[in-house]
C-alpha cells in the first residue's frame, strides 16, 4: 500500500514549503520556518520503494538515508512546535532565597522556600 502523500513527489509545481527539493543536495540541513510551520508531511520513501523517484540504486540509497535521518531529528522539533503550552497550576518554588534590596522594605530578606 502507498499513501496518498507518498505519491507526491518533492519539489515539482506545488511544493510543500520552501525547502521541499526533489535532489537531497538541495535540502537545507537546518530547517526553514516555513517547512517547521507547514501542515504537510513530509516526503519520505517507503521501504519497499514503491514511491521512489530515483532510478539510479546508489543515488536512491544516499537520498533515502538523507531524508529518514533528517526526519528522525525534526521531528522533535516539530512536534514540540506543534504542542500547546501548558502553564503549570499548583507548582512550587522549592530552595530559592531572595537577598537584597526589594519592595518589601527595609529588611530586604525574604525567604521563598517555605
Amino acid at each position: 500500500i502507498c499513501w496518498v502523500t507518498d505519491r507526491v513527489p518533492p519539489g515539482g509545481e506545488n511544493p510543500r514549503h520552501d525547502n521541499d527539493h526533489a535532489n537531497y543536495r538541495d535540502i537545507k540541513l537546518v530547517p526553514t520556518l516555513q517547512e517547521l510551520s507547514s501542515e504537510k508531511d513530509s516526503w519520505l520513501p517507503l521501504a519497499s520503494g514503491q514511491n521512489h523517484v530515483i532510478e539510479n540504486p546508489a543515488v536512491r540509497l544516499l537520498d533515502t538515508n538523507f531524508r529518514l535521518l533528517r526526519e528522525d531529528a525534526l521531528f522533535a522539533i516539530k512536534s514540540s512546535i506543534s504542542e500547546q503550552v501548558r502553564p503549570w497550576r499548583n507548582a512550587r518554588v522549592v530552595g530559592v532565597n531572595c537577598v537584597g534590596p526589594s519592595r518589601f522594605g527595609s529588611k530586604g530578606k525574604k525567604n521563598i522556600s517555605s
